[in-house]
């Protein structure tokens, strides 16, 4: 019984919640659209490196230096990164956790090209999951999810960013955190100790945060021009996790507004239906 049940009124241009046990849909909105989805594709690069990991092709031991590229991003002031130095080497843990906690694009470049040879090589990758899970539209042309005009050294058009569904971002999203749990042991903390350096974690609904939702223990923000203010949060309350997709929200607030709205109703929603 849904009655007395109002369903929210989201501002984002695309967004979605579902129950990641069984894959249900609770509220959807716009939800299978491609669109710009900024550094939440950094999901999928997450995604492969856990999956190695599990097959013993990775271990999080193994290191990798900062390349040229890596460093070019890196040193870009208005993008998302983590101190690292052209003289030192990263293990997997630590690049993981720049990537999981502070969106760094430069831990991001040296996972994909330590692991693949070369970013372009790591998107093949992720492609071959792509088609393995049946997801067909969608456009992929970097690890970071940054937009054309910050990856000069690519040479792409302006149109050429990361674009996938909420419905698909989703979809991920439940396999990661389904597949491999302990990425949520990453994503629930609120700060962590890098290198010589202390990052906070971007997610504002973890605990003591500004927006702190109970239960809420991921998963990833992402921010650029032609995406607006997007998150993929994971929150579990009374042994249920619902995962929301926010795409093209106007604000940092709203999209975390937006995503308290759709948590309210789904866990109400799954209460009343039980």
């Amino acid at each position: 019984m849904l009655h007395n049940l109002t369903t929210p009124t989201i501002n984002a241009s695309s967004a979605i919640a579902i129950d990641s046990s069984n894959m249900q849909v609770t509220y959807e909105k716009d939800s299978k659209t491609p669109q710009s989805i900024a550094s939440l594709s950094k999901v999928l690069l997450v995604y492969v490196v856990f999956d190695q990991l599990k097959n013993g092709d990775l271990s999080l031991d193994d290191s990798f230096y900062l390349s040229d590229y890596g460093m070019e991003i890196g040193l870009n002031p208005s993008l998302s990164n983590v101190p690292l130095s052209a003289s030192q080497n990263y293990t997997v843990k630590e690049l993981v956790d720049g990537v999981l906690i502070a969106s760094a694009n430069n831990c991001a470049i040296t996972l994909a090209e330590g692991i693949a040879g070369s970013e372009d090589q790591f998107i093949e990758l992720i492609k071959a999951y792509l088609e393995e899970w049946g997801i067909k539209k969608y456009q992929l042309t970097s690890v970071t999810g940054l937009d054309p005009d910050d990856i000069s050294s690519k040479e792409l058009e302006k149109n050429e960013y990361n674009q996938f569904s909420a419905y698909d971002m989703a979809m991920i999203s439940a396999k990661l955190v389904n597949d491999f749990p302990e990425v949520l042991d990453i994503t629930k903390q609120e700060s962590v100790s890098f290198s010589d350096a202390y990052i906070e974690n971007y997610n504002q609904l973890l605990p003591n945060k500004k927006y702190a939702y109970k239960g809420v223990d991921g998963l990833k923000t992402g921010t650029t021009e032609s995406a607006g203010a997007c998150l993929i949060s994971t929150c579990v309350q009374n042994e249920k996790r619902i995962i929301t997709v926010v795409l093209g929200a106007q604000s940092d607030k709203k999209r975390y507004t937006d995503t308290t709205k759709l948590l309210d109703y789904s866990f109400s929603r799954i209460n009343r239906e039980r």
